[in-house]
């Protein structure tokens, strides 16, 4: 709830990009079976998406795969390796647009396309935008691109059975960030933050 205490309350930090990348980066690697988990999820809404399919299915049918994750390879967020069969492309975003020229010119979407196009790497390759909510970034002449809200995040996590306290404080910082009037939400728990302190409420 809004008194859980999180890292991002703790460090300042819960509106930032990087301690996102980073933290999801942290914990695919540390459980691999999440992103299994992850793609089922997702798969319940859309289970026409062929390249999600595969993916699950690889990743369901080879529960020891080579999960290899990368931050910031070429200013891309996070890069994931899956064995040799799969490369999974993601573009974090909090509050920023797409950096690069708009309109009918490049953006880094486009760059980081034809870079990992481009690359000789092995596999199939998935390309992900990962945004909150209230950040809803236009991708639809994108079309390698598959947009995901941090609220489809919270919604597979909250059903995780996490002993790990970090991944529990990082679901609280995902839920919030899953709400389309974040802003509203940011500013109501400093006015009861003030209020608190003043012993208006308790």
């Amino acid at each position: 709830g809004e008194d859980y205490i999180t890292p991002g309350d703790i460090y300042g930090i819960e509106n930032l990009e990087l301690p996102y990348s980073n933290a999801f980066s942290f914990f695919i690697r540390r459980y691999p079976e999440l992103l299994t988990g992850f793609c089922a999820h997702l798969l319940i809404e859309d289970n026409d998406n062929k390249d999600l399919s595969a993916l699950h299915l690889y990743l369901s049918s080879h529960p020891d795969a080579k999960l290899t994750v990368y931050r910031e390879w070429k200013n891309i967020d996070i890069l994931i390796r899956v064995d040799e069969e799969w490369v999974i492309v993601v573009e974090n975003k909090i509050f920023s647009d797409l950096n690069g020229r708009k309109g009918k010119e490049i953006t880094q979407l486009d760059k980081y396309h034809k870079l990992i196009s481009e690359s000789g790497m092995r596999g199939k390759k998935l390309f992900v935008l990962l945004t909150p909510d209230h950040n809803d970034i236009d991708i639809t002449r994108y079309h390698a691109w598959r947009k995901i809200h941090f609220s489809k995040v919270y919604q597979y996590l909250s059903g995780v059975n996490a002993v790990d306290e970090h991944l529990r404080g990082f679901t609280e910082m995902i839920r919030r960030h899953s709400n389309q009037d974040y802003n509203y939400g940011v500013m109501k728990r400093r006015f009861e933050k003030v209020l608190r302190k003043k012993n208006l409420i308790y």
